[in-house]
């Protein structure tokens, strides 16, 4: 267990051993929730490390990949994900209720 402070714009700092240890890092996202009176923060799966799972003649880039995820937790997301939710994990409104992915940079992969 460890204690932390909470900055006026309400802002922790994770102890770097629980960071280590659940592999949170600058470019990793994390959900955070609220539980009986409790925030849980969990890591965030990236579509990527699910490569492989799936047998498929298709062949498609990680940009591709992450591209279509992430519409597809757009359309998801209007379903009941808050607006602030969505506006905080990176997603912008387009159009009343109706939310786009947040830019990714581009992945160079070898030919």
């Amino acid at each position: 267990m460890y204690t932390v402070t909470i900055t006026s714009q309400g802002q922790i700092s994770i102890p770097a051993k629980l960071r280590r240890k659940l592999g949170l890092d600058k470019v990793r996202k994390a959900i955070v929730s609220e539980e009986k009176s409790k925030i849980v923060i969990e890591p965030m799966k990236d579509i990527l490390e699910l490569r492989g799972s799936f047998k498929t003649s298709k062949k498609f880039s990680p940009r591709v990949i992450r591209k279509a995820f992430e519409t597809y937790l757009a359309r998801e997301a209007e379903k009941g994900i808050p607006k602030s939710t969505l506006k905080k994990l990176g997603f912008r409104q387009v159009a009343p209720n109706i939310f786009a992915p947040p830019k990714i940079s581009p992945v160079h992969t070898k030919s």
